[in-house]
Parts: structure tokens; C-alpha cells; sequence
């Protein structure tokens, strides 16, 4: 197969990961692709580094749309996967009369703000919606896109057949400035309305006086980093508990990191899957994950599942979680196990199937002279 990805993103997010996630695992399957996204941006950088040939576009709608459509002239291409909402306007104006597959894929559980641009473009402009999720599913469906025409391809994750050590773990506390004895929470997100940093700094004002060796670690970039509320509350912890809260910036995760680390957060009020969760509890990290979206399905009985925003139940959570050491390493194992049903290579295979079944279904004529 010949595979066009589109992303308009300039920043690395989950949305990007899972487009080179697919991408690695097509590759290993010999599919040829290219991955167009903007020029300079996270995803152009990384793809150019693993080897992916990409293709550069601008932000503006039509003029991504032209740089494609020439492309797709010299270089004829099977299908198009657009990985989020602009780039599948992108997708349809750039291929228009072209006899191509539109891939749609939806990642996220918002609830759209123009319901009939919404259904226009999921329901006439591609061929298949590829739900991240169920939850998903549910909401596009929910908002007028027939069953039919959405299918759920669950992203997944490099599982980690090593993880970090003693070492590792005393390694991250030392770059953190923590002793081993605190108890050191993770969360990470982009820092935007619905991930839930201000919760977690609010359960972590709350625990601080009775739990003075509570640590939280709330790495991520984004608009409300810098807001007054969210530094306000940073400096509230800071005055009385030095080091409790840090907020280090975007890091990519390792082993290390999660090695120092007895608990993680995914406490968004809404949650298309919850990649970040998969990441800790691959790595025997128990989470505390808010019951929206896809985090149920991620999650299982492993961790805690929790109402979404309700400050006091996380508190009480976290609390809980501390008081019982035993308790929590089984629920870390437990949790890589499960973690383990999460795989890219699953993931790939779905979505390589899929396509190939797209492809001999609404290109045969392509198909027949293939062969």
C-alpha cells in the first residue's frame, strides 16, 4: 500500500505519537508512506529523524490542500489518513476527483461546536471514521455518524520489556531533589483546561499538612503553565513545601522517570483513551484515572477510577493509595499485565487490515491492475 498521513499540528502530542506509532508499525509491515504535516513542527522533525519521507505543508487550509493535491499527481497515492479535524478538510479538498481511500481518524470525545459542519465532514468527506475508542465511537455516533461507517482501532504503546530499577529510581529523585522516602506522584499532559492540573495541585494543598513528604511532578507544556491561577497555586505550595509541586516543562518520558515515581494521575474530564496512562502502568506505575472516555477500558480494576474534577475523592485517593505500600506495588503489577493488551503491534496489524479491506472494496479497478 501507498499511504498519505496528514497532520496540521504544530506541537507533539498524543495525536502526533499515535500517527508515528501507525506509521512504525506499517513500516515493519513494508507499506510505503510519507507524512505530511507543517514545516519545522515536532512531527516533522521526529519523522525526518526515524526516516519517513515528508512532505511539508502550511497551516492555511487551501494552500496545504494545493501542495498535496501536486504531490499526489507525480506521486499517486492508495489512501489518505487524515490524524485530526483540519487535516481531513485538508484531506477531502486536496483529493477531490481523485480516486483515493479518505481515512478520518477521530481521537478525541469533545463535543463539536458546529454540529452540522461535524456531521458534513465525518459523514461525506471520508470514507471511514477510525474511532480511538469506543467512547469515541460513542459520541460521533451519538452526534449523527451512522455505526456503520465508524470503526474502533484502539491506539497502543511500545510495551517496555525492561523497566527502571532501584537505580533508575534513586537517579530521577536526585534530578528532582527528592528523598526516597516521599511519596512522588506523575502526571503528564498538555496543560490545557481538561487535564486537570489545577485539581491535582488542589488534592495536593489539601494533603501537604497531614503528608508533608507528598511530591507531585506535572510535566507537560501548554496555555495554562504559565497562567496567574495555575502559578498561584504553585506558589501556594512552594511557600510552605519547597520542591512539592514541580511543573518541568514537556519531557518525553523514560524508564527513568517513571521508575521514580509511586503513583500516577490521569485526571482529565474528558479522555478520548488515555495513552499516558498505558505509558505508567506499563511500567508498573498504579493510576488514579477520572471515569470519562476511553480511561475505564484502559484502566480496568487495576487502578482507581474516580468522578472527573471532584477534588476531595482524589485527595482521599491519593491518601488511600499512600497508606498501604504492599497494596499498591500488586496493584503495579497488576497493571503492567494488563498494559500488555495495549500493543502497537495489535494496533498495527487492525489498522493494516483495515486498509487493505478499504482499498479492495472501493479501488478494485487499482487492485486488479496491481495484480
Amino acid at each position: 500500500m501507498r499511504i498519505l498521513h496528514i497532520d496540521t499540528g504544530n506541537v507533539m502530542r498524543g495525536g502526533q505519537e499515535l500517527l508515528m506509532m501507525t506509521a512504525r508499525g506499517l513500516r515493519a509491515r513494508n507499506h510505503e508512506q510519507i507524512i505530511a504535516c507543517p514545516a519545522g513542527s515536532p512531527l516533522d522533525k521526529m519523522a525526518a529523524t526515524e526516516g519517513f519521507p515528508v512532505l511539508q505543508i502550511e497551516r492555511p487550509y487551501l494552500k496545504a490542500a494545493r501542495t498535496i493535491r501536486r504531490f499526489l499527481r507525480a506521486h499517486p497515492h492508495q489512501l489518505i489518513t487524515a490524524h485530526d479535524a483540519r487535516a481531513q478538510t485538508v484531506s477531502f479538498l486536496a483529493t477531490i476527483g481523485m480516486r483515493v481511500v479518505r481515512v478520518a481518524n477521530r481521537l478525541v470525545v469533545f463535543q463539536p461546536r458546529n454540529l452540522f459542519t461535524h456531521r458534513l465532514k465525518y459523514k461525506y468527506t471520508c470514507d471511514v471514521v477510525v474511532a480511538l475508542s469506543s467512547a469515541v465511537k460513542d459520541t460521533l455516533v451519538g452526534n449523527g455518524i451512522p455505526a456503520e461507517h465508524v470503526q474502533v482501532i484502539t491506539g497502543g504503546i511500545i510495551f517496555p520489556e525492561q523497566i527502571g530499577d532501584a537505580t533508575a529510581r534513586e537517579r530521577m529523585r536526585t534530578r528532582y531533589g527528592f528523598a526516597p522516602a516521599d511519596f512522588v506522584i506523575g502526571h503528564v499532559a498538555a496543560f490545557t483546561s481538561e487535564k486537570g492540573q489545577l485539581n491535582a495541585l488542589d488534592a495536593l494543598l489539601a494533603l501537604l499538612p497531614k503528608h508533608p513528604n507528598m511530591r507531585m511532578v506535572l510535566a507537560g507544556d501548554g496555555p495554562l503553565r504559565e497562567d496567574p491561577k495555575m502559578q498561584g497555586k504553585v506558589r501556594a505550595i512552594e511557600s510552605g513545601y519547597p520542591g512539592a509541586a514541580q511543573l518541568p516543562g514537556y519531557i518525553k518520558p523514560d524508564a527513568e522517570f517513571y521508575a521514580g515515581l509511586d503513583l500516577f494521575l490521569v485526571n482529565s474530564t474528558a479522555e478520548a483513551l488515555g495513552l499516558s496512562a498505558l505509558y505508567a502502568m506499563a511500567h508498573r506505575v498504579p493510576v488514579i484515572a477520572s471515569r470519562v472516555g476511553g480511561l475505564p477500558e484502559v484502566v480496568g480494576d487495576t487502578g482507581w477510577l474516580i468522578p472527573p474534577a471532584d477534588t476531595p475523592v482524589l485527595t482521599a485517593v491519593i491518601e488511600q493509595a499512600a497508606s498501604d505500600p504492599a497494596a499498591l506495588r500488586e496493584r503495579g503489577r497488576r497493571s503492567r499485565e494488563h498494559a500488555r493488551g495495549f500493543s502497537t503491534e495489535v494496533t498495527a496489524q487492525r489498522t493494516e487490515a483495515l486498509y487493505d479491506q478499504l482499498i479492495r472494496q472501493l479501488l478494485p479497478a487499482l487492485v486488479r491492475e496491481a495484480n
